[in-house]
């Protein structure tokens, strides 16, 4: 039996964070709304959220709930998810959420 190429189930996001008014977070939040129902699941995952900032599905708040963050991570895995990170957001995220990000293909 031919091997099965791995295919694209999950994008992961990165934004410092997700509350802030237009630029990269508001671009995210979109994306994050137009993938609803679409086979490849699209996750914004931000470092921290003003909490009048209404909760968006599909969205992680590290500073928030750090262990949900991991536990997430931890099912992802390099051959069907990636990690889209615009500049240094990623040196937003603790140490061990850094970790688990920087195994899954970068962009």
């Amino acid at each position: 039996m031919p091997l099965q190429s791995p295919e694209l189930r999950t994008i992961v996001h990165l934004v410092q964070d997700v509350s802030k008014i237009g630029g990269i977070p508001g671009r995210v939040r979109n994306t994050i709304a137009a993938a609803q129902g679409r086979p490849i699941r699209h996750v914004c995952l931000t470092a921290k959220r003003d909490p009048a900032f209404p909760h968006a599905p599909d969205t992680l708040v590290a500073e928030d709930n750090e262990a949900e963050v991991l536990a997430f991570l931890n099912t992802c895995h390099a051959t069907d998810t990636m990690v889209i990170t615009p500049n240094s957001v990623i040196r937003a995220f603790s140490p061990a959420v850094q970790e688990q990000l920087t195994r899954l293909p970068l962009i």
